[in-house]
């Protein structure tokens, strides 16, 4: 289910060994609200955004012009070939299926960036490339439904169940 990426948000703060890119979450500015005593401040916002630095050329810039309707609950990319399967960045390994005796190939420079509604009914899946271009969206994936990226076929997979059927949606990894 896709609101299982919503409590890994926290963990937008990864290097790309494949590239030296560096992606970091940005969050919402805090409003310096207090908590329930008035005493300590919240707990941290939800990720709205996603900076990836470039030590190379000390640049950044953020992976959306605008900050999507909702919050970013993964960025998930291809990090390693290692021993026949392919690793991910650390917050994906639940939504990884058909990983093992993948053959010898290039890394993929996409980057999979869901983004959770603020009403966590619905998840949007956006595409990108890992050193630039601008997201597209690739689905809406609603509460209840499945997904996962089939890495031996290079396909994300959205599995729904309507009665005691199962449709499969699949497109490029």
């Amino acid at each position: 289910m896709f609101s299982d990426d919503y409590h890994l948000t926290g963990g937008i703060d990864t290097y790309d060994p494949a590239t030296g890119l560096y992606f970091k979450a940005v969050r919402k500015p805090e409003s310096g609200g207090r908590g329930l005593l008035g005493s300590s401040k919240q707990s941290a916002p939800w990720p709205i955004n996603v900076a990836v630095f470039d030590p190379s050329t000390q640049q950044s810039r953020l992976l959306f012009q605008e900050p999507p309707a909702g919050t970013i609950g993964a960025v998930i990319f291809e990090t390693a070939h290692n021993d026949g399967s392919i690793t991910f960045t650390s917050d994906a390994a639940y939504r990884i299926k058909n990983n093992e005796n993948v053959p010898m190939r290039e890394l993929k420079s996409k980057v999979l960036v869901v983004v959770t509604a603020e009403d966590r009914k619905s998840s949007v899946l956006f595409f990108t490339q890992k050193n630039k271009g601008v997201p597209v969206a690739l689905t809406t994936v609603p509460q209840g439904v499945d997904w996962h990226i089939d890495v031996k076929n290079s396909k994300v997979r959205i599995v729904r169940q309507t009665g005691q059927d199962i449709q499969v949606e699949s497109h490029d990894w």
